[in-house]
């Protein structure tokens, strides 16, 4: 537990840190500090504060600079969180003039990338968990076929589907129209899970057609469980931000962005979570990230469908791009349940 002097001292600490993105000393926090302490009794305030594992020194720098402790403990007991500025509002509003879902995303990735000087990043809803709201199909050609699936969201996709036969139009309308009457509003999870039963009990009367619904079914489902867009924007800005000239590890923070995999894992630990889940430095798990925080939050319609958020070196700006994680997400939100609807 600090002392209110010891609260002041640290948090002028991790300000001028972020504004200045340096190591600080004793002298400097003195003249800045409303305090009037001496340069001295910094020091000694200081020494406490990295005893408590809340500051430390890089290399043999007599700067300090904040720990991921310190960081958290910043977030978390320091700083207040307002609403969004709406000078920032105002940037975001043009670019949410899209034509589809998948344009929305990518211009939401681009804005908060441009806004935050960091990499912005969209998780889309996983289709396996949103309900069927309809589904048909158009020939495209002898064999090949397009599946055209609307789930709740509002959101749809278009999954090419590849036959052994040739299938007439009304036997594509059969299936779509089986389908919407058996399935609808069912996510992907309990279609897969009920389907085998449905069909089974109707075999006798449906065989030949049993086999088609089957058939598209399989391969609607193998294909929905392979998708999860992922949108990103601002990857060169982690790049500028890393001052590091060793080729090795820019390469290993490109091939780490590429893979995802960290983010991934992350995400995985916030099913469910419904407050914005700040990771910093050594909690995202992976070495190559140890200088970056990854702040993400849940957006969803009657579920949660997907994540939004940010990634930027340690010393961001937290007070406002925590609220601009905040309101975009609220915003992906309301738009899923205009276009989709509700079923809460």
């Amino acid at each position: 537990m600090l002392t209110e002097r010891e609260k002041i001292i640290f948090k002028t600490i991790v300000d001028v840190y972020i504004e200045k993105k340096e190591p600080l000393g004793s002298r400097y926090i003195s003249k800045v500090s409303s305090l009037g302490l001496s340069p001295a009794t910094i020091r000694n305030i200081m020494s406490d504060l990295e005893e408590q594992g809340l500051i430390t020194h890089p290399h043999t720098s007599a700067g300090r600079i904040p720990t991921d402790k310190g960081f958290k403990y910043y977030i978390e007991e320091l700083i207040s969180i307002d609403t969004i500025d709406n000078s920032l509002i105002e940037k975001i509003e043009p670019y949410m003039k899209a034509i589809n879902f998948d344009h929305f995303f990518s211009n939401m990735c681009t804005v908060i990338s441009e806004l935050t000087n960091s990499m912005g990043f969209i998780f889309e809803p996983k289709v396996s968990l949103m309900e069927l709201k309809h589904i048909e199909f158009v020939k495209l050609s002898e064999k090949r076929i397009i599946a055209i699936v609307v789930t709740n969201t509002g959101i749809v996709h278009n999954i090419l589907l590849n036959t052994t036969e040739d299938i007439k139009d009304n036997e594509l309308t059969k299936v779509s129209n089986y389908l919407n009457r058996h399935f609808k509003n069912k996510n992907f999870y309990e279609i897969k899970n009920d389907i085998e039963k449905q069909l089974l009990k109707e075999k006798e009367h449906l065989d030949h057609f049993v086999e088609k619904v089957k058939q598209f079914s399989d391969e609607i489902f193998n294909a929905i469980d392979m998708q999860n867009s992922f949108y990103m924007s601002g990857t060169s800005n982690l790049i500028n931000f890393n001052n590091k000239t060793d080729i090795d590890i820019l390469k290993n923070l490109l091939k780490s962005i590429e893979e995802k995999t960290f983010i991934y894992n992350i995400l995985n630990k916030c099913l469910y979570e419904n407050e914005i889940k700040i990771f910093i430095g050594s909690e995202i798990g992976n070495e190559v990230l140890k200088d970056y925080s990854l702040l993400t939050k849940s957006y969803k319609n009657s579920q949660v469908v997907g994540y939004v958020g940010v990634l930027g070196p340690k010393n961001m700006p937290y007070p406002s791009i925590i609220p601009l994680i905040n309101y975009t997400a609220e915003l992906i939100t309301k738009l899923l349940n205009n276009y989709g609807g509700n079923n809460d």
